[in-house]
């Protein structure tokens, strides 16, 4: 499932926690991205962050033109 980060801060430090808008970008089935979800973000095998689904929603946006 790839995701791409639209809103949110470009670093964090370890164990902070932040709040992220992402596009989900593949053509696949996210419904089970429900709110209280959790999930973890990996760069190939490796974990880079983990987190909560808090809200879902429609966006018309192409997300490769997205600048934040």
């Amino acid at each position: 499932m790839g995701v791409a980060f639209l809103d949110g801060p470009v670093h964090a430090a370890a164990d902070t926690k932040i709040e992220v808008a992402v596009a989900l970008i593949y053509d696949v089935d996210y419904s089970v991205l429900q709110p209280d979800v959790e999930f973890e973000v990996l760069e190939g095998g490796r974990r880079v962050a983990a987190g909560r689904v808090i809200q879902s929603f429609e966006d018309d946006r192409d997300w490769r033109t997205v600048v934040h």
